[in-house]
């Protein structure tokens, strides 16, 4: 039904204890971009791990502002 993307593995951690506490039961996936914080590579990993068929949430950082900047521009499109 949802599926979360984050970009880093400690991330990933915080978002599924935030699930597990919050949302039991849920059909939520979450995924990492491996880290990236380039535009390029973090498009690329997005082309794996979107999904057509579940409600896809990006979460990123404040340290990530450029990267969310340039994602959002980039899926606009």
């Amino acid at each position: 039904m949802y599926r979360v993307i984050v970009r880093s593995k400690r991330d990933v951690d915080a978002v599924k204890a935030m699930l597990e506490r919050f949302y039991p039961g849920w059909s939520v996936d979450v995924v990492i971009l491996r880290g990236t914080r380039s535009v390029d590579r973090a498009l690329d990993e997005l082309k794996h791990v979107l999904s057509p068929n579940k409600l896809n949430v990006v979460l990123l950082c404040r340290e990530d502002l450029e990267l969310a900047e340039a994602l959002s521009q980039h899926l606009l499109l």
